[in-house]
């Protein structure tokens, strides 16, 4: 499964509310042309939707992914090569888990951002939504 993470190049994470009591089932799947069906390529449960447990998930399916495969996480838009598009919910901690993820990988790199060529990749932030209040 870690080679068939490490081939998709447009993942999508969902999670499950119904199979064990207490816990959440997060999934990432991957679209295969090949194959012409999408197949599960990473299964982990999970107790917390916090973005913070999020990132402790990516962390440890991507490090097992590369202790089985050789070969770290790449994405295209920080990488140049790797996920083209990482499709994850935006309520809860999915989508900002993975951006937290992300901002680890370039933590140590002087990249710069493709948007905003002025700004490393470095010093961006996951993105975090605000409340807008009614009037």
């Amino acid at each position: 499964m870690s080679q068939l993470l490490l081939e998709t190049r447009r993942p999508s994470i969902d999670t499950a509310f119904k199979r064990l009591h207490l816990w959440q089932e997060v999934e990432i799947e991957g679209l295969f042309d090949e194959y012409n069906r999408s197949i599960v390529v990473a299964r982990a449960f999970i107790t917390s939707q916090l973005a913070e447990a999020h990132k402790i998930l990516f962390t440890r399916i991507f490090s097992i992914m590369e202790q089985d495969t050789g070969q770290p996480a790449r994405f295209r838009y920080i990488h140049g090569t790797g996920y083209e598009i990482f499709m994850a919910d935006g309520h809860k901690g999915q989508a900002l888990g993975l951006g937290m993820f992300c901002q680890e990988l370039c933590r140590n790199t002087g990249w710069y951002c493709r948007i905003e060529p002025s700004r490393r990749l470095s010093t961006l932030m996951p993105y975090i939504r605000k409340a807008v209040t009614g009037g």
